[in-house]
Order: C-alpha cells, then structure tokens, then sequence
C-alpha cells in the first residue's frame, strides 16, 4: 500500500517519464510516454501529461452522452460509506463506464496502478480500482471542498477537455495546519469564496487528456488530511473522469488479477 521509492524521493517541480501500453477504443497510440511531474510532496500529488489523447477524451466523452442510451444524472456519490455528497457537488451531472465495457480501459487502469501502488500484491480489477466516474461541470458548477475517504487510498482525476481548476488549499502545508474531518465540513464553501492565490496547489493549464494523481492515506493505512482538495468553479463547460483505487488484502488475489 503506498507511494514508490522512486515517486517518493522526486522532489517537488521534477518530472520523470514512464512508458504506457494502452489504447482506448483505437483512438491513440497503443504505445506512449507520459511525462509526470511531481505538483507537492503532502499530499504526493502528480500531473501526468498526456497520458490519455484528445481522441480518447472524446470517445470517453461521447461514452458517457450515450451510456446505454440513459441521460447523465444529477451528480451524486457511490462511495462505499454511502455519504450523499449532492450538497458539495453543484452544477454538474455524472454516469459510470464500467472497466470492462471499453476497449483498453482496464489496462489503462491496471497500468496507472503499477506505476503508483507498486506496493499492492496484486491488481484485481474489480476490488483494486472503481469503475471510471465521467462528470460534466455546467459554467460555475464546482465540487465543494472534500476528501476522497472511504479507503480510496489514490485518485487519479484526468481532465478530459482541458479545464480544470482543482485546488488543494492544504498542500505541503506546515505541519499541524491540515483540516481535520469535522473541519472539513465547515470548510465545504471555502472553495467557492476564497483567494486562492496565496495558499496550497492550484492544478491549472492542463490540456485535454492530462491527469493528476494523489494519495489520500499514507502508508500506515491513516488519512492524509492535506489531500483535501475542490474543484473550483468551472469557467466553461467541464468534463472529467475518475478512477479511485483501493487497497486489495492477499487473500483477494486471485486469478482474476491477470
């Protein structure tokens, strides 16, 4: 469970380069190189460049329009703790791609988690990571401050048509000065009000088919607080997907890991 060595040790504004062997639907090379640039050192949060084409963005976009012929819904959680989040997300609708269903979406997922959860014994596709959440912002919706609790150990947030505007307000914070989770609540409107220019990791500038990455536990299994993080009011229309990771006990590896 965990950050790698190599990801651990980068220091903050280094970059390295990992090679990706995956295609979403035939709409991108099968092999690419991601450069990944580290963004803080608490939480270890990551910008992957690259890592999914503009024809990828569009056919997970276009996926989530058509998604067995249903409409996108009001935005609302699936997280296992059963919390309704409807009151921090505004102004936005969502549906599910289940790995299974697209061409390259599981080696895609299985790949991202090789190279951030080495530590894992193994990846199972259906208990190691969730199945890709696609949001769209409509101009101003935004997702309240929050964390992604409930043993979602890594977040992997790809940016679909290149707006973003995620904010971590906590991010390499002196220690002792994170939100504690009862903070967290009286802390959901921050997002929407506050200067964000002085405090924390502001991910902006992306492009379509960028992506960030970050842990929300360390490695003894207790919260990382400073991972707190909201995305800011959209400045236009605003699409993003998501796989969240687990932890999977030995005991669940079995032959369906392969």
């Amino acid at each position: 469970m965990g950050i790698s060595e190599e990801l651990d040790l980068m220091p903050k504004g280094t970059s390295l380069h990992k090679e990706f062997s995956f295609t979403l639907e035939n709409a991108g090379p099968n092999n690419r190189t991601v450069e990944i640039q580290k963004l803080s050192q608490r939480p270890p949060l990551f910008l992957l460049k690259g890592i999914l084409t503009p024809q990828e963005c569009e056919v997970l976009m276009d996926c989530a329009l058509h998604n067995n012929g249903e409409p996108l819904q009001v935005a609302k959680t699936r997280n296992k703790g059963g919390t309704n989040f409807t009151d921090y997300r505004v102004g936005s609708q969502m549906t599910w791609i289940p790995n299974y269903t697209m061409q390259g979406l599981k080696d895609l997922a299985r790949q991202v988690h090789a190279t951030f959860l080495p530590h894992e014994p193994c990846f199972h596709p259906r208990e190691s990571v969730e199945d890709l959440q696609v949001v769209h912002y409509d101009p101003d919706g935004r997702y309240n401050l929050h964390h992604d609790a409930t043993l979602r150990i890594l977040t992997v947030l790809y940016y679909l048509n290149g707006v973003s505007d995620t904010w971590f307000p906590c991010a390499d914070a002196p220690e002792g000065r994170f939100v504690k989770r009862q903070g967290a609540i009286d802390f959901a409107n921050y997002s929407a009000t506050s200067n964000t220019s002085h405090s924390g990791v502001v991910a902006s500038q992306v492009q379509p088919g960028d992506a960030i990455a970050f842990y929300n536990y360390f490695q003894d299994a207790t919260i990382e607080w400073n991972a707190i993080h909201a995305g800011l009011p959209a400045t236009s229309d605003k699409w993003i997907a998501t796989h969240w990771y687990h932890h999977v006990a030995p005991r669940q590896c079995t032959n369906e890991n392969s």
